[in-house]
């Protein structure tokens, strides 16, 4: 996903991993209260596919969609076209008035 030529470097600041050690989306889920669409590759080796589906039904208007590939698959081919029409139809849903 990076080009060749780029100088993006893989690093982040050691201070992230306290932030991280407490990052639990589940606890706050419920007080989303605006349509949210979640998104979740079932072959995610990054994020835990259970967690997620949790956190999903916490949300009040939450919408979740599963798609049967891994965490970055869903930025190239037609992975990416099928994200872009789900996320395309969840916007028209719920920004265009009925």
């Amino acid at each position: 996903m990076i080009p060749d030529d780029s100088k993006w470097e893989n690093k982040c600041p050691a201070r992230i991993l306290l932030r991280f050690a407490l990052y639990r989306p589940i606890a706050m889920a419920h007080k989303i209260l605006c349509p949210a669409l979640i998104m979740l590759g079932e072959k995610d080796s990054l994020i835990d596919a259970k967690a997620v589906e949790k956190t999903a039904e916490r949300i009040p208007k939450g919408e979740l969609v599963k798609y049967p590939f891994g965490h970055f698959d869903i930025y190239s081919g037609n992975e990416f076209k099928e994200a872009v029409k789900q996320q395309t139809k969840f916007l028209q849903t719920h920004l265009i008035p009925s």
